[in-house]
């Protein structure tokens, strides 16, 4: 975004009214050019591989997001149950595959 001289602090300026409370909606938004956006990283990751789109203040990173999942409580767990568990553990850790280069 360019900073126009009018003396006043950029954060003072609104270039827009568009408002989405949609992942999808703020994706091609940004990718039209409306502005910038805070997404998840495994939404972007792909845009900003390609080019499509820059990270802003990288060094700047939110949180780590938690994975839970939830399954009713046996002491015979289904095998099926198990393995899928397992399965998510190892294919998102220690980094889930969208942060993988």
């Amino acid at each position: 975004m360019g900073v126009r001289r009018t003396g006043r602090h950029p954060s003072d300026q609104r270039l827009g009214r568009f408002r989405a409370n949609n992942a999808d909606a703020l994706t091609e938004a940004v990718l039209a050019g409306m502005g910038i956006v805070r997404l998840s990283n495994f939404l972007v990751s792909e845009h900003i591989r390609a080019g499509r789109l820059v990270a802003l203040l990288p060094a700047y990173v939110h949180e780590k997001a938690a994975f839970y999942v939830l399954y009713p409580h046996r002491r015979n767990l289904a095998p099926k149950v198990r393995a899928f568990v397992d399965y998510l553990v190892e294919e998102f850790t220690p980094l889930p595959p969208w942060e993988r280069h």
